[in-house]
């Protein structure tokens, strides 16, 4: 936290690399062209092995693609702190530009490192600007004092925060409970010792999502500075059903059997509390859930997404029949094919889509023809996937686990969550939150999520009851 505050504020940089040394100003227009292209989700060893033209000549990158880098975004938020302060101090009294207010400050430096975890706060106090919320209704609030504990200082920030801009968004800034270091935090008080890794949803895109509508929330003061929030929703439903992830299989096919599984187990009509009139079939709701509905900077994420969809599909069931007929040293089918109990059931799924279904069996087993007559031809191409495997992986590919309400609601939310957690729609929450019962009547919060259909303040047609709940 040190280093950004000496480039936030130093009036010259110089960056020492090796026997390279060069000014601020050089990697300050890189790190701008990065974040313009958003190459940042992309400069990373893993991606760009996959490059052929960086395969064939890897050039002065041979040494870079044997090892594990990342740009990441972190580089780039510092430069933009930099920016920003250099901007308001340039306009002085004018005010024509000003400095970043603490919450944006918190939210782009979290991945920084910080020896005192308190500091993770502290740091950035002389970089926010004064005249912006919390300090504009509380202008003491949050002055460094390290007698407090960890715990204290993120309990107060977390309150001084919500409380001033009087909504729950800050709640989408919680890690899953998995990655929490700072042991006795309240469950709805961010760790920002660590960094926050899924994104938050609400960064995704242009959902603008108001699952309360326009329901505002009445904050006890009180009650949080002894860390317990008390909020305002309804209950939507509880989760009992839930997929496996990556990394909790020896085998990839089996995460996406379970995610088909949870699709077959979909009752239709799917439900539609906002009386859209819309009836979306299993696989339109898979992926638009998959997705976030987001593709692309567009929502509703327009049909060409599930059209690629399909030939994800493709892809998938080619790679996981070849999986084990390959080697490294030679073809050999004496291997033993998949087991069917962790293959995932795309034929029963597509076979059981309307006849007019742009994903029913029919037109897929046409693109299939034409995808395999095209790889005779040399002329197939899956680099259009891109695009979609990028709005997985952003959507929580991973990090995020697809899960099904007993009502038919499907949605993803936290890797932590498990049967049995409850899907809350709470008040000036912009999403829906996946929280624990606890023994005592009250809650844990687990984590944010997305669950379609009710995206948009359509649970408040259903008539469930307004409750008041208290998370701990």
């Amino acid at each position: 936290m040190t280093v950004v505050q000496e480039i936030a504020l130093g009036k010259s940089a110089i960056v020492v690399c090796g026997s390279k040394v060069f000014t601020w100003d050089i990697l300050s227009k890189t790190l701008s062209f990065i974040k313009a292209t958003r190459w940042y989700h992309h400069l990373h060893t893993e991606k760009m092995k996959h490059v052929k033209s960086l395969r064939k000549h890897p050039g002065i990158y041979k040494r870079v693609l044997k090892s594990r880098l990342s740009v990441g975004i972190s580089p780039v938020y510092v430069n933009e702190t930099r920016l920003a302060i250099s901007a308001s101090v340039e306009s002085g009294a004018q005010g024509a530009a000003r400095p970043p207010p603490l919450r944006m400050l918190l939210d782009k430096h979290r991945f920084s490192e910080s020896t005192d975890p308190r500091d993770k706060v502290y740091a950035l106090l002389g970089l926010a600007d004064r005249s912006m919320s919390p300090f504009r209704t509380e202008p003491n609030v949050l002055t460094p004092d390290y007698n407090l504990s960890v715990q204290q200082v993120y309990t107060e920030t977390a309150r001084v925060l919500m409380t001033s801009y009087r909504n729950l968004s800050w709640l989408s800034h919680v890690e899953d409970p998995s990655q929490r270091r700072i042991a006795g935090l309240p469950s709805w008080v961010p760790d920002l010792s660590v960094p926050l890794d899924p994104y938050p949803l609400r960064y995704r895109g242009p959902g603008f999502w108001k699952a309360a509508g326009s329901r505002n929330w009445a904050p006890d003061t009180s009650s949080m500075a002894k860390g317990k929030l008390k909020v305002q929703g309804y209950r939507l439903d509880d989760i009992d059903q839930t997929s496996i992830l990556l990394t909790e299989a020896e085998d990839p096919s089996a995460t996406w059997a379970s995610i088909v599984r949870l699709a077959l187990s979909l009752d239709l009509p799917y439900p539609d509390p906002g009386n859209t009139g819309n009836n979306p079939s299993r696989v339109e709701v898979l992926w638009r859930t998959l997705t976030t509905d987001i593709y692309n900077h567009t929502y509703p994420a327009p049909l060409e997404a599930g059209s690629l969809f399909i030939d994800y599909i493709l892809n998938l069931q080619i790679r996981h029949r070849l999986m084990p007929w390959s080697s490294a040293d030679e073809f050999q089918p004496h291997h033993s094919p998949l087991s069917e109990s962790i293959y995932p059931e795309w034929r029963t799924l597509l076979k059981l889509e309307p006849s007019n279904s742009p994903y029913c069996l029919e037109k897929y087993t046409e693109r299939l023809t034409a995808v395999v007559e095209s790889m005779f031809n040399g002329t197939y191409s899956p680099i259009g996937l891109a695009q979609l495997q990028h709005e997985l992986d952003q959507s929580g590919g991973s990090k995020r686990r697809l899960f099904k309400t007993r009502g038919g609601f499907m949605g993803t939310g936290p890797r932590s969550l498990r049967l049995g957690d409850e899907i809350w729609i709470l008040y000036r929450g912009g999403l829906p939150f996946v929280l624990r019962p606890q023994p005592n009547g009250h809650y844990h919060l687990i984590g944010e999520s997305f669950v379609y259909g009710v995206m948009h303040g359509e649970a408040l047609r259903m008539g469930l009851p307004r409750e008041n709940i208290t998370i701990e």
